[in-house]
């Protein structure tokens, strides 16, 4: 105790020094609290940065990758703004961080950088229709944040990562159009949350996996034109929300699982171009209601076609050809109005009845009616007068070739008026031609060969006018008299014709009609350098007319170059001999099979080459044009033997050109026929048709 001091003083003086130490010790503790606050902020805030440089940096090793950049997309990808300026970014309010990087159809040529893999807040990447080459690193399985992946259109190599399972959020995968390969990774079974699979168009084997049965939030599964193999998984019958399956072109063989076809909310079913086979079930029509488009062409499918298919109101386009399906054809399409292509071609369909052409009159309720293709089957009788009526679709291509139709041609086909394809080749109409066809002023086909037409060429089908901008309208005109295919020579045509001067019988701006003694002749002008269709062609002019320079011409887009100007060509490329051998074996196609690459048959992934494909080597006569199929009669009718041994070559010969052209129209360049092979192929072709034969004669004692 201090000296002087009272107690109570004490008491009192040590009082208050307590009182001041906790005020100490508070105000001590409240400078340590704002302290940590704000190491915590700084660090907080030096962490977001650092978070950000990381995907600053990743983008600028994104764009390192890209080689080429014609629209100058990536030149706002610098240091004068944030990256979340900068074109085809998207950022979040709060953090600042990628979410979205969209960059479709800019052109880009070049690979894809692991660095993707750090932009961890990513949610939609979207790359489609470019040019990207290489593999798709594995580091994308890192995006964990990830919901949409669009990458379709490219030149992406190798497999798909099997880590993409990783980014189990993943609701649209979308890697169509690309060179893929190996198996779909059995790790996908647990991307719950896909909604669409597209991977069509890549070269994925190994099957169809089962496991896509358990992913039941799938819409949309498109994986058309991959070499899988196999059967169709019955598992794919649990997929309840399905309203697209496109299992085209897969080498599937077997029956389709009867679950598929209980599968309501189709919407789109393809399974053309596999080797499947069975039936369609009867209620087919009754099971998917909502069917728009059904197409299973160029399979085995047999039976009957269901007369369910009444009930299928909302179907667009119906597509069965080349099939095996048998029996009269009973389906009413009084309730179909929104009925666009029908087409049945080359099945077996016909039952004799006299009625079996009556769901021609239904056809009329169809008022969007576009295509009607039902030639080669056995429908048997005459073309109902009915068809007229018709003209109130917006009919544009009628098929009726290869048949047993017989009768006069109806009259009626002239109310048509939207007519721009006709073709009825082959069957056994009798009587004149109608002089009504003259009112079809958008007749750009007719075919009427391998009838038993006789009288004169209606005057009216030398006035149909010229339907193209430029040039001259390919229209062709074949007539079938008294079983012998007129073939008139060019001197014969310049005799007759007193040298193109006399006998003119009609013109038009396509080309004039004269009259022979026995015959009539539609002639085009000559188009020097020239092509099919007045396109523009990337073809080397000096390869063919050594007058021309050797400069290759500029590949000239317009919509008729569509089917024939090499794929490579549509992604920016320039014009090359790989190109020219493409577009020949597009021609070389064209002028064996009398189809055209843009024909409207050809949709919903089939075209010219896959057809012409699909067709070796066992139906390649199934496809051909039946002008070169003609028959020839022999003087010595009892020698069967020859004309046997001629089919043979035929067949032969035709064959190899077929698989010359779909050698030469491959989609990748490196896989297409060396020109120097064409040229020996169908050399080949020619040593066969001019070996020593007995030569045969046609009637009238031209020899062939």
């Amino acid at each position: 105790m201090y000296k002087g001091t009272k107690l109570g003083e004490v008491s009192s003086y040590l009082t208050l020094g307590n009182e001041q130490n906790d005020k100490s010790l508070t105000l001590l503790s409240l400078c340590f609290t704002f302290l940590h606050h704000a190491y915590a902020s700084y660090h907080f805030v030096s962490s977001k940065l650092a978070q950000q440089e990381i995907d600053r940096v990743s983008l600028q090793a994104f764009k390192s990758k890209i080689i080429h950049d014609p629209q100058g997309v990536l030149n706002s990808w610098n240091d004068s703004r944030h990256f979340c300026e900068w074109s085809g970014i998207t950022c979040g309010r709060r953090h600042k961080r990628v979410t979205v990087l969209s960059l479709r159809s800019r052109g880009f040529f070049g690979s894809l950088s692991p660095y993707i893999g750090n932009l961890s807040f990513l949610r939609k990447f979207e790359l489609a229709n470019n040019s990207i080459q290489g593999e798709i690193p594995p580091e994308v399985g890192r995006l964990f944040r990830l919901e949409d992946l669009q990458l379709q259109n490219n030149s992406l190599l190798g497999e798909i990562p099997a880590n993409l399972s990783h980014c189990s959020r993943l609701k649209f995968l979308f890697l169509g159009y690309n060179k893929l390969v190996g198996k779909i990774p059995p790790e996908f079974v647990s991307l719950f949350y896909l909604k669409f699979i597209h991977l069509h168009y890549n070269s994925l084997t190994g099957g169809i996996p089962p496991f896509l049965g358990n992913l039941t939030s799938l819409e949309w599964l498109s994986m058309a034109y991959n070499p899988f193999g196999g059967k169709i998984p019955d598992a794919l019958g649990q997929l309840k929300n399905l309203t697209s399956l496109g299992l085209a072109g897969n080498n599937l063989f077997g029956v389709v699982p009867p679950s598929i076809y209980n599968l309501s909310f189709l919407v789109n079913f393809s399974l053309s171009q596999n080797q499947l086979e069975g039936s369609l079930p009867p209620n087919v029509g009754l099971t998917l209601p909502r069917l728009q488009f059904f197409q299973i062409s160029v399979n085995s499918f047999g039976g009957s076609i269901p007369v369910s298919l009444s009930n299928a109101s909302k179907l667009q386009r119906l597509l069965i050809d080349f099939n095996e399906f048998s029996g009269k054809f009973s389906v009413d399409f009084g309730g179909i109005q929104n009925l666009e292509t029908f087409s049945v071609e080359a099945n077996n369909l016909g039952s004799g009845e006299a009625d079996e052409m009556s769901f021609i009159n239904s056809l009329a309720n169809c008022s969007n009616l576009r295509v009607v293709a039902i030639g080669a089957n056995q429908f048997r009788g005459p073309l109902p007068h009915s068809i007229a009526n018709l003209s109130s679709t917006k009919l544009e291509r009628l098929f009726v070739g290869r048949n047993n139709l017989y009768g006069t041609i109806p009259s009626g086909i002239g109310c048509l008026l939207n007519l721009n394809w006709l073709s009825m080749f082959n069957n056994k109409f009798s009587g004149t031609i109608p002089e009504e066809l003259g009112k079809l002023q958008n007749l750009q086909y007719l075919d009427l060969s391998s009838n038993k037409l006789f009288g004169e060429i209606p005057s009216s089908l030398g006035h149909l006018p010229n339907q193209t901008r430029r040039g001259k309208t390919t229209f062709r005109f074949w007539i079938q008299v008294d079983k012998s295919t007129l073939n008139v020579s060019y001197d014969r045509l310049l005799k007759a014709t007193d040298g193109f001067l006399q006998h003119l019988i009609g013109a038009g701006s396509f080309g004039s009609v004269f009259r022979g003694n026995d015959f009539k002749a539609i002639v085009y002008e000559y188009m020097p350098n020239g092509s099919l269709d007045n396109s523009c062609w990337g073809f080397r002019s000096s390869k063919f007319l050594p007058e021309v320079s050797s400069k290759p011409k500029q590949l000239c887009w317009r919509k008729r170059n569509i089917g024939y100007a090499a794929p490579e060509y549509g992604l920016g490329s320039e014009v090359s001999t790989d190109g020219d051998v493409y577009s020949y074996g597009i021609l070389l196609l064209e002028m064996v099979t009398r189809k055209r690459p843009t024909d409207l048959m050809f949709e919903g992934g089939l075209n010219l080459h896959n057809f012409a494909k699909m067709a070796l080597p066992d139906r390649v006569m199934d496809i051909v044009d039946p002008v070169l199929l003609n028959e020839v009669e022999e003087v010595i009718a009892t020698n069967r033997i020859l004309v046997q041994e001629r089919n043979i070559k035929r067949k032969e010969c035709l064959i190899s050109m077929v698989r010359v052209g779909v050698a030469c129209s491959m989609e990748i360049p490196q896989d297409r026929m060396n020109i120097t092979n064409v040229v020996h192929e169908l050399q080949e072709v020619k040593n066969i048709l001019l070996r020593p034969r007995t030569v045969l004669i046609r009637q009238g004692g031209q020899s062939v």
